[in-house]
């Protein structure tokens, strides 16, 4: 699901956000570590006990963003008299932020030792 929404230019200022919520599974392990390729312990008999959430899609993520045109220069409020050289130094100039947020990333323990109870296939 991806929301967002935007503010054009109101008094010199344009604001953004979005949010977005996802869900990726998958069924072969980590996939970002395996790159597709089964892990050893994989259960061909029961692939939907397989299913997790991908380790590298967060679930949710903010994303906000601002830009200020600064009141200098001709036909703003500050400087509008300015000589022609003056307006193009001083006009024209903008402020900006970014802010982006997110859930962190899924964790799934490995152990990576020997096999001592003698499960894996």
């Amino acid at each position: 699901m991806d929301l967002s929404i935007e503010r054009k230019m109101t008094n010199g200022i344009t604001f953004q956000a979005q949010y977005t919520l996802a869900k990726n599974l998958n069924n072969v392990g980590d996939g970002d570590l395996n790159f597709g390729e089964p892990s050893s312990l994989f259960d061909y008999t029961n692939r939907h006990l397989e299913n997790a959430n991908t380790s590298f899609q967060p679930r949710q993520r903010f994303v906000a963003n601002v830009i200020y045109e600064l009141p200098f220069g001709p036909g703003k409020r500050f400087g509008a008299n300015a000589g022609r050289f003056m307006g193009r130094v001083i006009g024209g100039w903008q402020v900006s932020g970014v802010f982006v947020g997110q859930t962190g990333q899924f964790y799934t323990p490995i152990y990576s030792g020997a096999d001592i109870t003698n499960t894996a296939k």
